[in-house]
């Protein structure tokens, strides 16, 4: 099912929390989270490279997005820098990457695939504010258990 909606600017919060939960992308079996993030969601290479500190793959962190591979049904997080030791820690790259190596994406692994995949995209912090108002403004596609429940939780008084 499709549904379009028309929003005021004061609303437009609201709407972004649905990132947070998910939302899906058609994507290529086994491209790269570089590749999706730029060739196909055309989000600009330095964007990715200096606003998007942190990647989450299938809760993996994720240090070289372009040796880290997406699947059919694969979950990728994405967010700006995150204050404190944890947001160092989880740094892409970062000086603290080591102390995660048991939870970290191993770009070792090397899954390529053909045809189409469908991802699940979750935004954060100045991510969110910052792609999130264009990738609604492209459309996305929500789990309608997960739009019924935003409705309730954000728009019961209407």
């Amino acid at each position: 099912m499709k549904i379009n909606i028309v929003t005021t600017h004061e609303l437009l919060p609201r709407f972004l929390k649905l990132l947070e939960q998910g939302f899906f992308v058609k994507a290529q079996a086994g491209c790269s989270i570089k590749n999706l993030l730029c060739e196909q969601l055309h989000i600009e290479k330095e964007y990715l490279d200096k606003r998007i500190q942190t990647l989450f793959l299938n809760g993996k962190a994720v240090d070289d997005v372009e040796r880290a591979y997406l699947q059919d049904d694969a979950t990728l997080a994405l967010s700006a820098a995150m204050p404190g030791l944890v947001g160092a820690t989880f740094r892409k790259g970062g000086t603290f990457a080591p102390m995660r190596n048991t939870i970290s994406y191993d770009a070792g692994i090397s899954i390529k695939g053909e045809g189409e995949a469908c991802a699940k995209l979750k935004l954060f912090n100045m991510v969110l504010k910052e792609l999130g108002p264009i990738f609604l403004a492209n459309g996305v596609w929500i789990h309608k258990d997960n739009f019924n429940e935003f409705l309730a939780r954000y728009f019961a008084e209407i």
